[in-house]
């Protein structure tokens, strides 16, 4: 029995063991798919590979290896009970993340003499506005 400890290491570093040994598996016994099986192990789920090193390098320098009819992407879930595991849930399609930034402009004032009329409660309005929203998935 294999044990894991450290950041991750109920999704990420289970998940990755998983896909390892199972394709040992299908390679130790003599398994033929109709199709190839691509194994991607990255690193871009936190960082969005902002140093490009990870899926980004994939696609720019060997994509070739990676082109397939679909894909399967490990979802963030994953359990276990006693030490067992349960499932490794599998899903299609990624979430996408958005960023945004917030401007506020008026003629601004001095911090010995702040008015009500200032930028940084015009942001704070708007941003408890925003904190109400629901957020709908697509």
């Amino acid at each position: 029995m294999a044990y894991f400890y450290g950041r991750g290491s109920g999704d990420d570093k289970f998940m990755a063991a998983t896909f390892v040994a199972n394709m040992i598996r299908y390679k130790q016994e003599g398994y033929r798919p109709d199709r190839d099986i691509i194994l991607l192990l990255g690193k871009d789920e936190r960082s969005r590979d902002m140093n490009a090193v990870g899926i980004q390098w994939i696609l720019k320098n060997h994509r070739d290896l990676i082109d397939a009819e679909f894909a399967l992407k490990r979802r963030w879930q994953s359990g276990s009970k006693n030490g067992k595991a349960l499932r490794n849930d599998l899903q299609t399609s990624e979430k996408v993340f958005a960023n945004y930034s917030f401007e506020v402009k008026n003629s601004g004032g001095h911090s010995s003499l702040p008015s009500k009329d200032n930028a940084i409660y015009h942001l704070a309005e708007g941003l408890a506005r925003l904190s109400k929203y629901i957020f709908r998935s697509c």
